[in-house]
C-alpha cells in the first residue's frame, strides 16, 4: 500500500466568528479547511498607486536566511496485519547563505548551511544532529524553480521530510506579474505552485481509479491575496498570504470487490509572504503545509496526517570589503657619487 507524503501549512488565522449564535459552544477551527481573511482596503491603501512585484535577481545576489522548522507524522486506527506504525517529528533552526549567480547563461541558486536537528523517530529515544544542508536550482519565471532542477541534500534526513523548507525557496508563491493593489484576490493556482504539493499527491493517490482510466484530480479551493505593504526602500515589501484547501476520494477497485481500499484525501495550506518588489526574493515566509490520507479497506482502517511548518527572515548579505590596495614600494636608495661621477 503506497504511503502518502503529507505536508501541512499552518498559520491559523482563527475560526470565524457564527453570527446570532453567542451563546453557542465555540466551535474549534478545521485547520483543513483555513479561512481567507481578505482586508478591506483603508483609504489610505486605495489611493496608493498598484505595483507590480519584478522578479530580477540581477547581478551576482547574496542572501541569508535564518528562521526553524518542524515536522510531525502520525498514524491512527487499524493497521494492516504486521504493519508496524510509522511515527516521527522534529524541529530545528537554521542559518544558510543563498548565493545567487549567472552560470552558463542561466541563473542559479545555491543554499548551503547548517540545520540543528532534534527529534525522535518511530519508538527511538529523542536525540540531536547537525544536518549540513544543501539545495541548488535553476531560478524560473516568478520565483518558481523548474522541477527538473532542483537538487536538494541533507545527510541523515529525508528531503521529503524537508519539503516545506525546500518551497520557501523553489515554489512560486505571489500576485501575477500585473499591477495589484491591497485586497486583491487571486486563485490558488494562479498564486502558487500547487502541481506537486498538492495536484501530483492526489493524483498519486488515484493512479488505480477508475481500472486504470486517467483520474479526475479537483482543483485545489481557496487562494492568494495581497494582504498589504511592508517597509520602504530598495526592500520594500508586498505581504501575500493564502488559505488553500485541497480533498479528493477515491477507490481502487470497484468498491465491491473485497480487495478495494477507499481513500480518503485532505490537505492545506496557509502561508504569509513578504515579497521584495524589486528583485522579488521572498523577505520573511511564514508556511503551514498540511496532508491527511485515510485508507479504508477489509482488514484495515488508519489514517497517515503530516504537518510541516517553517519560518524564516532573509536579509541582503552585504558583500566582502575589497582588501586595501598594497602600498607603493619605497624607491630603492641612490648609490652616492664616486669621485665625482654622477650616479647611473
Amino acid at each position: 500500500m503506497r504511503r502518502a507524503v503529507a505536508l501541512a501549512l499552518a498559520l491559523l488565522c482563527g475560526a470565524p466568528s457564527s453570527a446570532g449564535a453567542a451563546d453557542a459552544p465555540a466551535r474549534a477551527p478545521d485547520p483543513y479547511d483555513p479561512p481567507m481573511a481578505v482586508p478591506t482596503p483603508t483609504a489610505a491603501q486605495a489611493a496608493e498607486p498598484p505595483v507590480t512585484v519584478r522578479h530580477d535577481l540581477a547581478g551576482d545576489l547574496t542572501l541569508r536566511s535564518k528562521g526553524r522548522l518542524a515536522y510531525r507524522l502520525d498514524a491512527s486506527g487499524k493497521l494492516p496485519p504486521g504493519a508496524t506504525s510509522p511515527r516521527r517529528r522534529f524541529e530545528g533552526t537554521f542559518d544558510v547563505v543563498r548565493r545567487v549567480r549567472l552560470v552558463a547563461g542561466k541563473r542559479r541558486s545555491t543554499v548551503e548551511g547548517p540545520l540543528e536537528v532534534r527529534g525522535a523517530w518511530g519508538d527511538g529515544a529523542e536525540k540531536a544532529a547537525t544536518v549540513p544542508l544543501k539545495l541548488e536550482f535553476e531560478e524560473g519565471p516568478r520565483g518558481a524553480a523548474p522541477a527538473g532542477s532542483i537538487r536538494f541534500t541533507a545527510p541523515g534526513l529525508s528531503v521529503d521530510d524537508l519539503e516545506a523548507f525546500q518551497r520557501a525557496f523553489t515554489d512560486r508563491f505571489g500576485p501575477p506579474d500585473r499591477p495589484v493593489r491591497v485586497g486583491d484576490v487571486f486563485g490558488a493556482t494562479e498564486g502558487m505552485a500547487v502541481e506537486e504539493s498538492l495536484l501530483r499527491v492526489a493524483f498519486r493517490l488515484s493512479q488505480r481509479e477508475l481500472a486504470g482510466r486517467a483520474p479526475l484530480v479537483p482543483v485545489p479551493g481557496g487562494g492568494v491575496w495581497v494582504d498589504g505593504r511592508d517597509g520602504t526602500g530598495p526592500t520594500a515589501g508586498l505581504v501575500v498570504r493564502a488559505a488553500i484547501t485541497h480533498a479528493h476520494r477515491t477507490d481502487t477497485d470497484d468498491p465491491k470487490d473485497p480487495a478495494n481500499v477507499h481513500v480518503e484525501y485532505r490537505a492545506a495550506i496557509e502561508a504569509r509572504r513578504v515579497l521584495v518588489i524589486d528583485g522579488g526574493w521572498a523577505r520573511a515566509h511564514d508556511a503551514s503545509l498540511r496532508r491527511k490520507v485515510r485508507y479504508t479497506a477489509a482488514a484495515y482502517d488508519y489514517t497517515v496526517e503530516v504537518v510541516q511548518d517553517v519560518s524564516l527572515v532573509t536579509e541582503v548579505e552585504p558583500a566582502p570589503a575589497a582588501p586595501p590596495a598594497p602600498s607603493p614600494a619605497p624607491a630603492a636608495p641612490t648609490a652616492p657619487a664616486m669621485d665625482g661621477a654622477s650616479p647611473r
